[in-house]
């Protein structure tokens, strides 16, 4: 019947609508308009919405500051025009109030005679692996120019890192009994 017809397309949806939830990657369909059609919750939280279905609908230059959103349409219309994906990019992130640094795929969505319909975008958060190097250097200077006897070890107890003048007085080699 028609009735059962139009509920079947819906059924088939509601996988795609749920598939990035719980995961911390943003997932995200936009059509030719650049408008969201489908989020997971992980793209909606950073922009400080509570579900969803608060930001379908909208473009990007309703949640991120002008200079970001436009590059942001600018490649979404490139990858649709060109049908070439954009995959794991990194680039700048400022929205609600937080700036970092994403990973960024983007492909094509085409219909079933081929025409490209929109994109689908995986976005993940890679501000912390960027900051990592930087605060591991951080340390490192910090323990150099320590007066203190510094040793920091491993969750396993490998030591990982000695001010430089305690290590005669600290380190001993497996070889060497404790005393």
């Amino acid at each position: 019947s028609s009735k059962s017809r139009r509920q079947r397309p819906g059924a088939r949806r509601q996988p795609a609508r749920t598939l990035g939830h719980g995961l911390l990657a943003s997932i995200y369909v936009k059509v030719q308009a650049g408008l969201y059609c489908i989020n997971n919750l992980a793209n909606t939280r950073p922009l400080s919405f509570q579900s969803e279905s608060e930001l379908l609908g909208k473009p990007v230059f309703d949640l991120f500051p002008v200079g970001i959103a436009e590059a942001f349409d600018r490649d979404d219309k490139e990858v649709m025009r060109s049908d070439q994906p954009v995959l794991n990019r990194e680039e700048p992130y400022e929205a609600g109030g937080r700036k970092g640094w994403v990973s960024t795929t983007k492909v094509p969505l085409h219909d079933k005679e081929g025409r490209i319909i929109g994109l689908l975008g995986i976005t993940r958060d890679t501000t912390n692996s960027k900051l990592e190097p930087l605060e591991r250097i951080r340390l490192d200077t910090a323990v150099e120019h320590s007066a203190d006897s510094v040793v920091m070890l491993s969750p396993t107890g490998k030591i990982e890192l000695v001010h430089p003048a305690s290590a005669p007085i600290t380190v001993r080699s497996r070889e060497q009994p404790a005393r």
